[in-house]
């Protein structure tokens, strides 16, 4: 049976669901889902989908959804998504989408996205992409792109299946101080240990190509 506390006015509120809060779960509340705190899960919660906090999941919640913190999952939050942050996944979070940290995924955030920290992914981050750290990816991250940012200001990657990381230290020295390599093919990132890095070309800063 469906539980409901305080006057939330509940319409076809489905079998083990809870509300608790005014106007919580009040229209369309799925199975088993929960809706805590004023206005949480209101419109078309989906089932077994969890919505904690002012506001969390207010409208067309995912099935299997969870939304904590004030303003999280707002509108729109797609199936199997997690947001957890105040305004985190506010307005049309992806399916399988993760959101975490204040205003993260704040808006239009792709399908099978990853946004860690404050501001991460917060506009129009796209499928699959992975922004971690305060304004990684802040404004258009691409699809299938990745951005992990320290730099304690804005930092974006516009550019799909690319990676941007900053900071990253400095250093002299010559290629014998063990320089990183990337294979294409099996996506690893390795190293040359010292004394093979003379087979290695270098182009300014850049390792072209091995032999």
């Amino acid at each position: 049976f469906p539980v409901t506390i305080g006057p939330t006015g509940s319409v076809q509120q489905q079998n083990g669901a809870l509300c608790v809060g005014y106007g919580s779960g009040s229209s369309n509340q799925g199975t088993k889902a929960v809706a805590i705190g004023f206005l949480a899960g209101q419109n078309d919660q989906g089932s077994e989908a969890i919505a904690i906090g002012n506001i969390s999941g207010r409208y067309t919640q995912g099935v299997e959804a969870v939304s904590i913190g004030s303003y999280s999952s707002q509108t729109n939050q797609g199936n199997y998504s997690i947001a957890i942050g105040s305004y985190s996944g506010q307005i049309n979070q992806g399916s399988l989408a993760v959101a975490i940290g204040h205003r993260s995924a704040n808006t239009s955030a792709g399908g099978y996205s990853v946004c860690i920290g404050y501001q991460a992914g917060a506009v129009n981050c796209g499928n699959y992409s992975i922004n971690i750290g305060t304004q990684a990816s802040q404004t258009n991250g691409a699809a299938n792109s990745i951005c992990i940012n320290a730099l304690g200001s804005v930092l974006n990657n516009t550019t799909a299946s690319s990676c941007r990381i900053a900071p990253i230290r400095a250093i002299t020295g010559n290629i014998s101080d063990n320089p990183i390599c990337y294979n294409p093919s099996t996506y690893e990132l390795t190293y040359i240990s010292g004394g093979q890095a003379g087979s290695f070309n270098i182009d300014g800063t850049d390792i072209v190509t091995g032999k």
